[in-house]
């Protein structure tokens, strides 16, 4: 997300999901500074979380369990 954000002027991102962009915008807040929300997204998107069929065991669990079917 932190390349794309530099690669678009007008703060739209056409390349990135609506779950990463939801995401993104789920990690700032009050008191996160830019710079800190783009390097704490990318280490969670290198983790896997965005992907497509990444689905949290639980609130406790470090790693993303793989859904199966």
């Amino acid at each position: 997300m932190t390349q794309l954000a530099d690669d678009d002027d007008d703060f739209v991102c056409t390349q990135a999901t609506l779950k990463e962009q939801v995401g993104f915008c789920l990690l700032g807040g009050f008191g996160i500074t830019a710079e800190m929300n783009h390097a704490v997204y990318d280490k969670v998107h290198l983790a896997g979380v965005f992907g497509k069929r990444t689905v949290l065991r639980s609130a406790g669990d470090r790693a993303p369990a793989q859904r199966t079917r």
